[in-house]
């Protein structure tokens, strides 16, 4: 049985929150935050009578129809400016604080240390505290629950859009924690209201929250995505395909010389696949790698989120593939997500995935005890 879970801005639109009247706000956004009841975050801001001077946009622009990594330019929508912080010249950005007395951030996110959106709510964290704007977050649930953490702590060094914070791969915070542990973590003398999500326990993955799912950027397509996303996406930094160009990203990978029964028979024999099937599957990319060329490889379906460990799966998934005559590694973009090289290293010299997580275990639980003063729910 699913609860009545409202994020934050389902609470603006029912008048059990409210932000600053008066002011002149600056809204970070794209068209994927969403009341429960459909509408954009923009609209129903302007429906209360909030005056928005700016938006600024995430990855993949206010439409979330920009192909992953593309840089994404200024624009207007009407007489509002639409100032990207991704790929974009941020002067005008900077300029455009004198038009604001205060920042909104409503972005879905998938609860991973990847996923572009937590860098950028980073970056709008720093812009606020050079130009002394409080941030008011309207807070939605963690995908993936807010119980499970898994993943390593990232090296230094390897700070990225894709490496954004020290946290686990898979951090079990609201995008509302995740702004505070950034506040403490990089000593950011910013205000940040945080308008909470009502309904929402910990141990909610998406399912349980009765929410339609939103696809947050053009390859998120699905819940199941988000959840396969903190172990696939690490195909990224392979030659790969992780299932771009088709209908189930980071659900289905394969690649021209994957022999797919053969990729099925190691996984199956992987306990580090615990809670998840394995399928083989043929696909055809119409865009991103391997575009036009058949693919043999395999679709994965989730049988018991409980048991199923996203990140030791992925690493599992990578060092199965890496048996296949024509595998390669694209090792910046690979260490970029890992946040260290040791991942790869240790895979190439046949280290098993669970010998590898057993290394960050240290990290999960330092992580788990240091959280807690920042938990809001």
């Amino acid at each position: 049985m699913t609860r009545r879970v409202l994020s934050g801005i389902d609470r603006i639109e029912l008048g059990t929150a409210e932000l600053p009247h008066s002011a002149r706000l600056g809204l970070l956004t794209n068209r994927a935050a969403r009341t429960a009841g459909g509408q954009w975050t923009g609209r129903v801001l302007l429906g209360h009578g909030y005056h928005l001077t700016l938006l600024l946009t995430p990855e993949h622009g206010l439409e979330v129809d920009a192909a992953a990594g593309s840089p994404v330019g200024h624009s207007q929508l009407g007489a509002t400016p639409v100032l990207s912080l991704y790929g974009a010249d941020l002067s005008p950005v900077n300029e455009a604080m004198d038009t604001v007395d205060a920042l909104v951030v409503d972005l879905p996110d998938v609860g991973c240390r990847y996923y572009t959106y937590s860098w950028t709510v980073r970056e709008v964290l720093k812009l606020a505290a050079r130009h002394g704007k409080a941030v008011h977050l309207l807070d939605r649930p963690n995908p993936l629950d807010g119980v499970r953490i898994e993943g390593n702590i990232p090296e230094t060094g390897y700070d990225s859009a894709v490496c954004a914070s020290s946290v686990p791969v898979r951090h079990g915070l609201t995008l509302g924690e995740l702004a505070w542990w950034n506040r403490y973590d990089l000593d950011l003398e910013v205000e940040i209201l945080v308008i909470t999500v009502d309904g929402w326990r910990r141990g909610m993955a998406w399912a349980d929250t009765g929410l339609p799912w939103t696809p947050p950027s053009p390859a998120i397509t699905s819940a199941e995505a988000a959840a396969f996303y903190p172990g696939s996406c690490l195909i990224e930094g392979t030659n790969v395909s992780e299932g771009r160009g088709t209908d189930a990203p980071f659900v289905m990978v394969g690649a021209p010389f994957v022999d797919g029964a053969r990729l099925v028979a190691a996984l199956r024999s992987d306990d580090t696949f615990t809670g998840a099937s394995i399928e083989p599957v043929d696909f055809t990319p119409h865009s991103s790698k391997w575009a036009g060329r058949l693919c043999q490889g395999v679709r994965l379906t989730i049988s018991n989120r409980h048991e199923f460990r996203p990140v030791r799966a992925g690493l599992a998934l990578v060092a199965a593939l890496a048996s296949h005559p024509g595998f390669d590694f694209l090792p910046r973009q690979f260490d970029a997500l890992a946040g260290t090289a040791s991942w790869r290293e240790a895979l190439a010299r046949g280290v098993t995935p669970t010998e590898i997580s057993h290394a960050w275990e240290s990290d999960e639980n330092r992580f788990r005890a240091e959280r807690e003063p920042i938990l809001q729910y």
